[in-house]
């Protein structure tokens, strides 16, 4: 089922797993509203 990217690592009993990739809503807009809120100043965005 998770088999698109073919990426595999290695568990503790060095048998070969699946990577399962998800996503926790950080998109391009969350991702840009942290870096004008990291870098900004009294006259706006750096």
């Amino acid at each position: 089922m998770y088999e698109n990217f073919l990426i595999r690592v290695l568990d503790r009993y060095l048998k070969k797993q699946s990577v399962i990739m998800v996503c926790y809503g950080i998109g391009v807009s969350r991702t840009m509203a942290v870096c004008v809120e990291m870098s900004h100043d009294e006259n706006g965005i750096v």
